[in-house]
């Protein structure tokens, strides 16, 4: 019997959807108490010391899969003696601890939040090229104000820094509205949404990328090469019309560079899902700037996570239990 234990909830089908996998399969959700211990709350009242040391022997003692997120506490391993694979629900995989995880198979969930992400990209764009900031800020000072200035998107340059699951989906969506559309990424492994990029380029490319580009698009990975990817140096090889947009990482972008671009119009405004600090203080100089949308990390967000979730790790079961090759598998130490 190959027990599974799943650490977030999601839902009554996401439970049934892997229970059916196959007869050898045991799926349990962890309880509560426990799911908070291994979001590394501590328990200080004896009584709930031992209701969660009760449930780690019933629930992480015999499981073999972890389903959840992958910022666990470092003493989990040794309540888990039989753990071989974590399923993470998450793509980014930065916060996770590779001493953890050494010796186990880490899989995560790229691709299942990109149509959603992409949806957000695209909503975004248009709101700069229509002015929606401006007017719904007209609107809330009940203020009739026609001097606005609009665009279409067909005809622009889409820059994407990450051309893998999000950004090619962006791509795809881009594309269909007419847009030329320059994917840029490290891997040079062949992607089916390579086919909506009018140019595929490399990390050397990136100056090329910030020059062309009317809306510059982050969807890469946080990893010790892409921290601060953005900063003074490339927010001044943007043109001064370009939109930032962040959905990757938060500290891909110099937030300090980035606040003085946008006051003294280096470039005409960003929309920030992401930040190096979250929840975003509430001192911080974006909230105010007229020419920045700042979205709560949020652009994952869908009613169809649970299902493309559920399809993600249903497959990779499969696999598992036939010795095959699992979909995603992550190198901790590369950074994805």
């Amino acid at each position: 019997m190959t027990n599974v234990l799943v650490t977030v909830p999601l839902g009554e089908d996401f439970m049934a959807r892997l229970a059916a996998v196959d007869p050898r399969v045991r799926v349990s959700l962890a309880p509560p108490e426990l799911r908070r211990w291994l979001r590394g709350e501590r328990a200080e009242e004896p009584e709930l010391m031992a209701k969660v040391d009760h449930q780690a022997r019933e629930y992480l003692e015999p499981a073999e899969v972890l389903v959840g997120w992958l910022q666990l506490p470092r003493h989990v391993r040794a309540r888990a003696p039989r753990l071989r694979w974590v399923q993470s629900l998450s793509a980014g995989i930065e916060r996770a601890d590779p001493e953890l995880y050494r010796d186990l198979i880490v899989t995560n969930a790229s691709g299942v939040a990109a149509p959603a992400m992409a949806e957000y990209v695209i909503a975004v764009m248009l709101m700069f090229a229509k002015g929606f900031l401006r007017m719904l800020r007209n609107q809330l000072a009940h203020r009739w104000d026609r001097r606005l200035e609009a665009f279409e998107l067909g005809g622009k340059t889409c820059g994407i820094v990450g051309m893998g699951a999000i950004g090619g989906e962006v791509a795809q969506r881009a594309k269909a509205l007419a847009m030329r559309v320059l994917g840029l990424r490290r891997s040079t492994a062949p992607r089916p949404t390579d086919r909506y990029a009018d140019a595929l380029l490399t990390p050397a490319d990136l100056p090329r990328l910030l020059a062309e580009s009317d809306y510059v698009v982050l969807a890469a990975p946080l990893t010790p090469e892409t921290r601060h990817l953005i900063g003074a140096a490339e927010l001044h090889q943007m043109k001064r019309t370009a939109v930032l947009i962040n959905v990757g990482r938060g500290a891909l972008v110099d937030e300090e560079a980035l606040v003085a671009a946008l006051r003294e119009g280096i470039i005409r405004g960003a929309a920030l899902d992401v930040f190096e600090r979250e929840p975003l203080p509430p001192d911080s100089p974006l909230w105010d700037l007229e020419n920045v949308l700042v979205t709560p990390h949020f652009s994952a967000g869908g009613d169809r996570y649970a299902e493309r979730a559920a399809e993600l790790v249903c497959d990779n079961l499969r696999r598992y239990l036939a010795g095959e090759p699992l979909r995603n598998v992550v190198n901790l130490e590369r950074g994805y």
